[in-house]
This record gives C-alpha cells, sequence and structure tokens, in this order.
C-alpha cells in the first residue's frame, strides 16, 4: 500500500505473503531480507543487510481509541512516538527471529539479534543481544574481549 513511498535498495529479497503499507518515509537498504509472512507499517526505515525472519509485525503506528463512543475501527490510526524519533529503524546487520513485534518509534541498533517471539517497545544500542515480552537486553558485545558478554543488568 502507498508503493510511491516505498525505497527499495539493491539485492534486497521479500518472500511471499509480506503486507507493506508505507508512511512518508518507509526504505528498505540494499541486501535486507525478509522473510515469509512479515507485515510492516509505517514510518520505517530498515539499513542495510537486516535479516528479517518469518512472521513478524512491525509497525510505527497505532489505531486510535480515544473516544469509547465510537468505533476503533472509524478513529484512523497515529504514530506512536515514545522514544523520542520520527520513524522506527532497524540498524544495519541486524537480525530479527520469528514471532516478534516492533512497535513504535523504536530504533534498534547495527548488529543486534532479537530473540524469537519478542516484544521491542524501547530503543536497543548496537550490539545487543533482547529478548522477551517486553524485550530486555540479554547480551552486549564486548569489543576489548571480542565476546558477547550477560547483561548484569537483567
Amino acid at each position: 500500500m502507498n508503493g510511491n513511498g516505498i525505497k527499495l535498495g539493491s539485492g534486497v529479497q521479500i518472500r511471499p505473503d509480506c503486507d507493506l503499507f508505507a508512511g512518508r518515509v518507509f526504505i528498505i537498504d540494499d541486501g535486507c531480507d525478509i522473510g515469509t509472512r512479515n507485515r510492516i507499517v509505517g514510518e520505517v526505515i530498515i539499513e542495510k543487510d537486516v535479516l528479517i525472519g518469518p512472521e513478524n509485525y512491525i509497525c510505527s503506528n497505532d489505531h486510535i481509541y480515544d473516544d469509547p463512543l465510537i468505533l476503533v475501527i472509524k478513529q484512523g490510526v497515529r504514530f506512536v512516538q515514545n522514544n523520542g524519533h520520527n520513524e522506527l529503524a532497524i540498524g544495519a546487520g541486524s537480525w530479527i527471529g520469528t514471532h516478534c513485534a516492533i512497535i513504535g518509534d523504536v530504533h534498534i541498533g547495527e548488529h543486534c539479534v532479537i530473540g524469537a517471539n519478542s516484544v521491542v517497545t524501547k530503543d536497543i544500542p548496537d550490539y545487543c543481544v533482547v529478548a522477551g515480552n517486553p524485550a530486555k537486553i540479554l547480551r552486549i558485545y564486548d569489543f576489548t574481549s571480542n565476546c558477547w558478554k550477560k547483561n548484569d543488568n537483567t
């Protein structure tokens, strides 16, 4: 939907049965692989070489439900801005597992791993492994020791 607003880089693979609903900004950069049955909606930037597994929901919008006397379907949608950004962004080289929900103006850093079935509503820094509902940082890459270290703040 709104195909004129979609910008695809070179070598992008979008597997079958994906739904893309572009906002004013919708970019899937070079070398990305979007798995089957994904739904990507709104103001979205997916940077280079991101791997997205099957059956995820990635959306910068939310339904409006302010007036209980009006059906939700009749109230429209709004951009969710809880993190101070103008879009949802997934950093270069990141990997999104299967059955994840990434919702709102979330920024996921570069080279992150989002575990299966995670719900991400807050920003994730570069080089992190996150999982859960809500998603929490489990590991952070330590460039001094060149290995993934357990996050002691979980």
